[in-house]
């Protein structure tokens, strides 16, 4: 993976990447696999957090199969 941190306050205006798409085979049901962009601002200690994930995922025990599922996921702090 690639983490990529600013300690200044630059406008973030969009973020990109290439992702695979491909159905892995699993050794045991409680396997996943995950590909994400993941970006987040903010802080759990300031209580100020904030996050957007979007990526692929394929989980056998929660979907009973192999097949690539898209995910968006998001936070907005108070």
């Amino acid at each position: 993976y690639v983490v990529v941190r600013s300690k200044s306050l630059p406008k973030m205006y969009g973020a990109k990447a290439t992702i695979s798409v491909w159905r892995p085979s699993m050794e045991t049901r409680d396997e996943f696999s995950l590909a994400q962009v993941w970006i987040t601002s903010g802080n759990y200690l300031e209580n100020n957090l904030n996050c957007i994930e979007v990526g692929v995922h394929v989980s056998p025990s929660l979907y009973q199969d192999n097949k690539p599922r898209l995910f968006i996921y998001w936070t907005v702090s108070n």
